[in-house]
């Protein structure tokens, strides 16, 4: 430490003594440890720093190229991108953007800003979200497409369509829709045609067909189980996510013969319901996946039931004509009739959570039951038309469809409701959301609506 102390003493005397070295020396340092620094921030920054995302190691650029012209990078077209994004899959996700210019309206005068376009991927395929400001992609995005081959686009939540073209869309009713992610889908007709879409429902393609009737599709989470209704009588059972349907063998089942709704869940147990009283029963029960279906004997009504639905293994409701419903709180096992208190037809009812349920139906009637079913209110309704569908994406959030294009939704666990406008004129029949924000509609004369935005 002395020899240290010494050696500082005796370079402070020396540069002391000259200094205009002293300075020319200390200058030279520090422009060169200045330049070295900015140097090795540059390339920290873009060589050695993996970029500011998730899994940044996961993120491909992709570029054309026209050697041609001179061009070894180019930006790729939209209709390249659309293309690449619905052949590809190597990619879990793939978004686009582009910069560039806008005007933007401010409150003292209009001002030109730099800005940036991106497709409703990008932000996922970073697995960011945006900094500030609103949603990504909170546009209100409608699409309806109709039997004469013709689609509209809505952008502004119905406010103004926009036409589009469509085809491979289903001419007859689609009684269901279902989704299996953001892009895979199908839906069933009335006429026992089936369409599906790999898009996200942007284009639908015929898929099998039969010469019965289909009403109704459920599967489980997963997609490795489905189920749909046949006018012949049987519920069908797929486990290729509805490619190919097997019909239990009649011998061995119970005679669903007019069956219109039934409800699965799991992969074993499920109930379905018959519109009049048939036999022992209008309810009828599988243990065995749909293979084999017996009626429950303690459901025996002349006037049968539209719907049924499960809030979980042990609690479901079946709902009919003139207000009725009946409740179980063993699995099905015995039932027992609860009055709703609707004098209407009641056509569909679902449960926002383990107590809270939900029925509609004629004349836009709303019942709504806090204990599992066991007593009813009536609930305000914004429509007098007929309410064919009902379905909750969560304990808070519901939709319900019905004639002349009605779509009602709910923020509050079905305790009230308020239209939102679709544009549509063809009667809707069946609600699916993968999520709060995506979800399709399907109804008569082969109309599908579909929402990025929870509905609204």
């Amino acid at each position: 430490m002395d020899g240290l102390v010494r050696d500082v003493r005796h370079a402070a005397r020396n540069l002391a003594r000259t200094p205009g070295f002293a300075v020319v020396t200390i200058l030279t340092l520090a422009l060169g440890i200045g330049a070295n620094t900015a140097i090795f921030s540059v390339v920290n920054a873009v060589i050695l720093r993996p970029l500011g995302y998730p899994q940044p190691d996961r993120l491909i650029y992709i570029s054309s190229q026209f050697p041609q012209m001179g061009f070894d990078q180019f930006w790729i077209s939209p209709p390249e991108f659309l293309e690449f994004q619905e052949r590809t899959r190597s990619f879990s996700s793939v978004g686009a953007f582009t910069t560039g210019q806008a005007n933007l309206s401010a409150p003292d005068r209009p001002r030109r800003v730099n800005a940036g376009l991106a497709s409703a991927d990008l932000f996922t395929a970073l697995g960011v979200n945006a900094l500030s400001g609103f949603r990504p992609f909170s546009a209100q995005r409608y699409v309806l497409a109709d039997a004469f081959g013709q689609a509209w686009l809505s952008t502004d939540g119905g406010a103004s369509w926009n036409p589009r073209s469509a085809g491979g869309v289903a001419q007859a009713t689609l009684n269901s829709i279902w989704f299996f992610d953001s892009r895979e889908g199908m839906a069933i007709a009335d006429d026992g045609s089936s369409v599906r879409s790999s898009d996200g429902g942007k284009t639908w393609a015929a898929a099998e067909s039969d010469t019965y009737s289909w009403y109704r599709l459920q599967f489980l989470g997963d997609g490795s189980v489905g189920w749909l209704i046949s006018q012949r009588g049987t519920i069908a059972r797929s486990v290729d996510r509805g490619r190919t349907w097997t019909m239990p063998p009649s011998a061995t089942s119970a005679s669903l013969s007019g069956v219109t709704d039934f409800h699965f869940v799991d992969a074993l147990h499920g109930w379905a319901v018959a519109p009049y009283g048939s036999g022992v029963g209008t309810v009828f029960s599988s243990v065995d996946g749909g293979l084999n279906w017996q009626a429950v004997a303690s459901t025996r009504s002349t006037q049968g039931f539209y719907a049924i639905r499960f809030a979980d293994a042990a609690h479901g409701v079946t709902v009919g004509p003139s207000g009725v419903a009946m409740i179980t709180a063993d699995g099905g096992t015995t039932w027992a009739p609860r009055s709703t208190g609707a004098f209407g037809q009641l056509f569909s009812v679902a449960f926002a959570d383990a107590s809270t349920a939900v029925a509609v139906g004629e004349g836009g009637v709303i019942v709504r039951s806090a204990d599992a079913g066991q007593t009813w209110q009536p609930v305000a309704s914004p429509t007098t038309r007929t309410l064919n569908s009902v379905r909750f994406v969560s304990a808070r959030t519901g939709h319900a469809v019905g004639n002349e294009g009605t779509l009602l939704l709910t923020r509050d666990g079905g305790a009230t409701w308020s239209v939102v406008p679709t544009g549509a004129k063809a009667g809707l029949g069946a609600v699916f959301f993968l999520e709060e924000q995506t979800g399709w509609i399907s109804g008569s004369n082969g109309s599908i609506l579909a929402t990025a935005t929870g509905g609204l």
